[in-house]
């Protein structure tokens, strides 16, 4: 497993587009699950910390590259999701997210997309 996620984490979700499917909302939706599938992996003792923290962090690149806010990101992820459902494709909550939805998550102070900020902070 980590020699895969090590080569294809960047492809995850995105080899299966359909014709139809939005580029764009399908890449929130797919740095959404690669966040998710990297740190359940790490979890379960199947990658390493700093293989975890890597990916986690490409992938967090590639998100500010493609959007510029988490309420833009936000927007597309819920986009991405309703496409992945409307497709036949499912996960474990086979639900969409609403736009309200995102509005609250980027609102609540609580929220993570609303505590961390979007553009990572200088190194100094």
């Amino acid at each position: 497993m980590p020699d895969g996620l090590r080569q294809r984490w960047f492809t995850l979700d995105l080899q299966r587009l359909q014709a139809g499917d939005d580029p764009h909302a399908a890449m929130a939706f797919a740095c959404a699950r690669v966040a998710f599938h990297v740190r359940c992996a790490w979890l379960l003792g199947w990658v390493d910390e700093a293989l975890h923290q890597q990916i986690l962090h490409l992938n967090a690149c590639r998100a500010r590259d493609c959007f510029d806010s988490w309420q833009a990101f936000g927007q597309a992820y819920a986009r991405g999701r309703s496409q992945w459902l409307a497709r036949g494709r499912a996960d474990v909550l086979g639900r969409s997210v609403t736009p309200e939805q995102v509005q609250q998550w980027v609102a609540d102070p609580r929220h993570p997309w609303h505590a961390m900020p979007w553009q990572q902070q200088a190194v100094r």
